[in-house]
């Protein structure tokens, strides 16, 4: 029995970030010279799985919470992810669209970073079991990180890979099911 490969459109939807990461994917040319430019969500209608990431999404939560809602409408059947280091108060507006979210603690996290974790934690405790969270740390996190492994679909604490390291496993830098998409417009 064969399987259909899910397609997986990775968008980015801001080049906004607070932060200033060594190694950041949105610095790696070789892998972002293959972004498709996009100006509404309408060109995500007929992939499976829809990652929201950036720069960092909840900077905009408003304009983050539109952009999953209009996906939401026009591609009701797609399982949709955010990317996200960020915790703040309209996560919990988030959780209620989104199939899960990929939390990560980057490099050079402060204490208020990792107070958000915490608080992300305590938030998906109560979320319900059908939610998928994942937990990426960056292994120069030098903070002792108290984690409650029964909230996790999977947990990785190792280090950021490089742009070649990407290139020599995958020719773009992305799975061969994945396109790259940057959301140019306004929403």
């Amino acid at each position: 029995m064969n399987k259909k490969v899910k397609s997986i459109a990775r968008v980015i939807i801001t080049m906004q970030c607070q932060r200033a990461c060594p190694g950041c994917c949105n610095t790696y040319n070789q892998i972002m010279k293959h972004a498709v430019n996009i100006d509404t969500v309408t060109a995500l209608i007929d992939y499976d799985i829809i990652c929201i990431t950036g720069g960092e999404p909840l900077l905009q939560p408003d304009r983050t919470l539109a952009i999953i809602s209009e996906i939401r409408r026009q591609n009701p059947k797609a399982v949709v992810y955010l990317y996200s280091a960020l915790y703040n108060d309209r996560m919990s507006d988030v959780l209620r669209i989104v199939d899960g979210v990929h939390f990560t603690l980057h490099y050079g996290a402060t204490n208020l970073d990792i107070d958000g974790f915490y608080n992300f934690q305590e938030l998906i405790s109560k979320e319900p079991d059908n939610k998928s969270f994942r937990l990426y740390i960056d292994q120069r996190v030098k903070q002792v990180v108290a984690i409650q492994p029964c909230l996790w679909r999977r947990i990785e604490a190792k280090p950021w890979i490089s742009e070649a390291e990407l290139i020599a496993s995958q020719s773009n830098g992305l799975p061969c099911n994945e396109t790259l998409f940057i959301l140019k417009s306004e929403i």
